[in-house]
């Protein structure tokens, strides 16, 4: 269980299931089929159940995809409707779903654990690949290995591992991530630093140090985890409980944009979506922040709630999961 739950989430005991391909030939869609309800106390907003802790959102196939942590089901939303479908997977989720090479990718908690493939066709986990923390890019799945030393390369057809790759910074932490793929490179975010990964060679060709960065975890008034990205035309972003950086992926530097965030009382990622010519931050238990990318200053505020969760902006919305309140929002944007 990742240290950026909270005390209670910790303490549980989450049974894994799908270990076998007899367990995931048996996993099936969910008959939980769920309308939205309109929020009279927020004109425009739109309220969805997502039962189960609702942790992180992606955004592909005509729809938004969110994963829960207590419950082991992924929910896919139907923008067109706001109505949901409940995919089992049958596993405690705690990583941002990955889209592409024809299917959605989600991961257990589990540190080397396991990488989940659901067909959009046929909303059905389909099979699993080594690793978690999925990115998909260059024709590849890229995850953590079972050690937390490498970042595998994997096809994402055949699950056979093509390259093991040192990414020279820790990715040992409950907070590292798969970056994701742009400008040639996998993006892999530390703590302290980025490493950027030659998809051509699978060679790393820059450490790229966050100078002022602050450790992810547990602080005074709650749960602070970055290593979050959202790319722009130019630049790669990156939240720290620091603030948030901009990576120039020419020069390879990095600069400390200055944001207020605070602890999270239940979740402590700091999530992060690019869109609409903005920078989208979840910066508190209750405010998601638009950012200017050119001027890095906040030029609007979205309310959030739930104690933390993740967040998306696609069909003209800012879509926002409200884990503690087992609800996702569909908010408009003004």
């Amino acid at each position: 269980m990742n240290k950026h739950l909270s005390q209670g989430l910790r303490q549980e005991t989450i049974a894994r299931a799908l270990l076998c391909s007899a367990v995931v030939a048996f996993v099936a869609v969910a008959s939980l089929i769920g309308a939205a309800s309109a929020d009279s106390a927020a004109p425009g907003r739109v309220t969805i159940k997502t039962p189960g802790f609702p942790l992180h959102l992606a955004v592909g196939f005509r729809s938004i995809w969110v994963a829960d942590h207590r419950g082991g089901y992924v929910y896919r939303i139907d923008p067109r409707t706001n109505r949901r479908v409940a995919i089992y997977v049958g596993d405690s989720l705690c990583f941002r779903p990955s889209i592409g090479a024809g299917a959605v990718w989600v991961s257990g908690c589990e540190n080397g654990g396991v990488t989940y493939k659901i067909d959009p066709k046929t909303n059905r986990v389909v099979g699993q690949r080594k690793g978690n923390r999925p990115a998909l890019g260059a024709g590849s799945l890229w995850t953590f290995s079972r050690d937390v030393k490498h970042v595998l390369r994997v096809d994402p057809q055949s699950g056979l591992v093509l390259a093991r790759i040192d990414p020279k910074v820790d990715i040992n932490t409950d907070a590292a991530q798969t970056g994701g793929y742009r400008f040639g490179s996998l993006w892999v975010i530390s703590d302290a630093a980025v490493s950027r990964i030659d998809v051509a060679t699978n060679k790393v060709t820059a450490v790229i140090p966050l100078p002022g960065a602050q450790p992810s975890g547990d602080v005074n008034g709650g749960y602070l985890y970055g290593d979050y990205t959202a790319f722009t035309s130019n630049a790669v972003w990156v939240t720290n409980p620091a603030g948030l950086y901009e990576i120039d992926p020419t020069a390879n530097t990095a600069k400390l944009v200055s944001l207020d965030i605070t602890p999270f009382s239940q979740v402590g990622d700091i999530t992060i979506s690019s869109a609409m010519n903005s920078i989208w931050v979840r910066t508190g238990n209750t405010s998601v922040a638009r950012i200017d990318p050119a001027s890095g200053n906040v030029v609007a505020r979205y309310p959030a709630a739930g104690g933390g969760g993740g967040i998306a902006v696609a069909y003209g919305s800012l879509w926002v999961a409200n884990a503690g309140n087992d609800t996702t929002w569909r908010e408009p944007i003004q």
